[in-house]
């Protein structure tokens, strides 16, 4: 396991300790594109981008609960994978067309095994996305459920974390023969979010089953 995916794990672990504040009001934003910032020669760096939302969620709710009379702003909800670009992740860059891997130069991947990983990545993007929209959406309402944001919280470290892991683990087995064939039987062990039910169901309905827990 590599530094990266240790460091994402801590913060995921770190916030599920987190008391979260009732006095703050959030402010609610919109999808975003990525930012220059994250933007090299050779492409956009994906790891950092994974990195910065894990970190600004952390530090966002660890100033919740140091009593400063200005937390830090809300993050912004952020795709990690844009609808055409070229990404790099674990040393490889991801060519990226209509929010589809086409490509991960350096490697021969089959269509197969680009379909599967396309799948599996843009599953678990949309998921961190609605878990952070949905719980700046929640810091506004005026009777906040603070057990609905933790769940929240952790499900998009979670989805944070196991797409580092997936990219991560493709780098690795890049190196061994049959690379393609290995890395689509790879992907098809990994379980994340089994499907989008979570994304379609409303407040009301999440709120209920954390309540029952």
């Amino acid at each position: 396991m590599t530094m990266k995916i240790n460091y994402l794990s801590a913060l995921f672990y770190a916030t599920s300790l987190i008391f979260m504040s009732t006095t703050v009001v959030a402010q609610v934003t919109e999808r975003q594109p990525v930012s220059e910032e994250y933007v090299q020669m050779e492409g956009i760096d994906g790891d950092k981008i994974i990195k910065d939302l894990a970190n600004n969620r952390y530090l966002y709710n660890k100033s919740l609960i140091s009593h400063t009379k200005q937390p830090l702003e809300l993050p912004k909800p952020q795709s990690i994978i844009d609808a055409q670009a070229t990404i790099n992740f674990g040393g490889y860059d991801y060519v990226i067309v209509n929010k589809k891997v086409t490509q991960v130069k350096g490697l021969v991947l089959s269509t197969a095994t680009l379909a599967l990983l396309s799948d599996k990545l843009n599953l678990l993007d949309r998921f961190q996305h609605r878990c952070a929209d949905r719980v700046n959406a929640e810091y506004a309402q005026p009777n906040r459920n603070l057990q609905y944001i933790k769940t929240l919280d952790r499900q998009y470290f979670s989805a944070l974390n196991q797409f580092t892991e997936i990219t991560q683990h493709i780098a690795q087995l890049s190196k061994k023969r049959n690379a393609s064939i290995t890395i689509e039987l790879a992907l098809r062990k990994i379980e994340g979010p089994s499907n989008d039910v979570f994304l379609a169901n409303n407040r009301q309905v999440m709120v209920a089953e954390v309540a029952q827990k």
